[in-house]
């Protein structure tokens, strides 16, 4: 179902984009890049980024691609470090790709959108930071957020706590991964 939901949102995307290709794209094929955690605390959710954009791509050339045009995409690591993904959206941005899937981790996210922004290509992000949100509606409406914003989903847990579970007191562990 996830991945369904991913080809067609990357398909809804792929075909706005595809109508202003003027990238240097080859006439033939559509450049993606997959800036992504494939090493470092992240892996495990790069993978599974990393597949189902492979599946959504894989549908979408099937099918016969974006306007004719096949999908063709490269990953690059970003070790699941900010610094490490900037310079990974750096050579992203010299490939001149049509998209950007990634990074999803709210630093890397955070430090790589300007860079994107500034060169006009679009990226969809796995970040559920709300710091996010409130930096791309204002500024960057080149960054699509792929999953539920944090202050939306901890609204509902919130409600799920205190009106189904009816708890009293809760314990709080979490990560600040935007530093």
């Amino acid at each position: 179902m996830a991945g369904r939901i991913l080809s067609l949102s990357l398909l809804a995307v792929l075909a706005v984009l595809a109508l202003s290709i003027s990238h240097g794209q080859a006439q033939d094929k559509v450049t993606m890049a997959i800036v992504i955690e494939q090493s470092g605390p992240g892996a495990a959710v790069g993978a599974r980024w990393i597949r189902g954009v492979q599946m959504a791509s894989e549908e979408i050339n099937a099918a016969g691609g974006i306007m004719g045009k096949k999908i063709d995409t490269f990953t690059l690591d970003t070790k699941t470090e900010a610094p490490v993904a900037v310079a990974a959206v750096r050579k992203a941005i010299e490939s001149k790709p049509l998209i950007v899937m990634g990074p999803i981790f709210s630093g890397s996210t955070l430090a790589c959108m300007g860079l994107l922004r500034d060169a006009g290509i679009p990226e969809f992000v796995g970040s559920e930071s709300p710091n996010v949100g409130k930096q791309n509606i204002p500024n960057n409406p080149n960054t699509f957020l792929g999953s539920l914003n944090v202050d939306l989903s901890m609204q509902k847990v919130a409600k799920w706590i205190t009106d189904v579970m009816r708890t009293k007191k809760i314990a709080l562990i979490w990560v600040n991964d935007e530093l």
